[in-house]
C-alpha cells in the first residue's frame, strides 16, 4: 500500500460487523467520501448510519457517517459528525529508545524499540515485515536482573520514510515474571 492510501473501516451499529476497504475519492466541497470495500456492500441499506474509522497518515479518526452503496464494491460516505482522533490501543504506550537484535525467520536483524507497553511494542526497522510474522528478541530493561526474552507477532507495518518502517507488534505468550516486570516498569 502506498503512503497516500487511506484505509477505512465501517462499523455497522448493533452488530459485530466491520467492512474494510480504502478511500478512493474525496469531494471536499460536498465532504463526500467514496470507498472501495473488500466485501459486504450488498448487505448495506441506502442512508444507513454507521461509524467510520479512517486511517490517514497513521492516525485513526472516527466519525459518524451515512453510508450509500454505489455498486458491488463501492460506497459513498457522507460525514454527519466531525472526525475525532481515536486511540485503538487498550494499553498506554511509553516512548523508549532501545536498540535490539530481532530474530525473524532465523535471521538476526538490528531494530530499535521506540515504544512499549504490557501488550506490545513499536519498532523502527530498515526491513519491512508482513502482518502475522513472528519475531523473537531480547529486551534489556532497567531494573531487571535479566533481559526479557519475548516473542511477538507483527500486527502492522507501515513506511515512515524512504527505506524505514514502523512495525507494531503484540507480545505472544509472555511468562508471568516478564509480564510483572513490564507492569512494574510500564503500568
Amino acid at each position: 500500500m502506498g503512503a497516500n492510501v487511506a484505509n477505512v473501516q465501517i462499523q455497522i451499529p448493533n452488530t459485530n460487523r466491520v467492512l474494510e476497504g480504502v478511500l478512493t475519492a474525496l469531494d471536499k466541497q460536498s465532504m463526500q467520501l467514496t470507498a472501495r470495500i473488500e466485501s459486504g456492500v450488498e448487505s448495506l441499506r441506502p442512508n444507513m448510519l454507521a461509524q467510520a474509522v479512517l486511517m490517514v497518515g497513521g492516525t485513526p479518526r472516527i466519525l459518524t457517517v451515512t453510508v450509500n452503496p454505489l455498486d458491488e464494491t463501492s460506497v459513498q460516505l457522507i460525514p454527519i459528525s466531525a472526525a475525532q482522533r481515536c486511540e485503538r490501543r487498550r494499553r498506554k504506550r511509553y516512548p523508549v529508545n532501545i536498540p535490539i537484535e530481532v530474530l525473524v525467520d532465523q535471521s538476526s536483524i538490528p531494530m530499535r524499540v521506540v515504544n512499549i507497553s504490557i501488550a506490545g511494542m513499536g519498532l523502527r526497522s530498515f526491513l519491512k515485515l508482513e502482518s502475522g510474522q513472528e519475531l523473537e528478541c531480547t529486551l534489556p530493561l532497567l531494573g531487571g536482573e535479566h533481559p526479557l526474552q519475548v516473542r511477538a507477532q507483527v500486527r502492522h507495518c507501515r513506511e515512515i520514510s524512504a527505506g524505514m518502517w514502523y512495525i507494531g507488534a503484540a507480545f505472544v505468550e509472555l511468562n508471568r515474571v516478564d509480564e510483572l516486570w513490564l507492569r512494574k516498569l510500564f503500568p
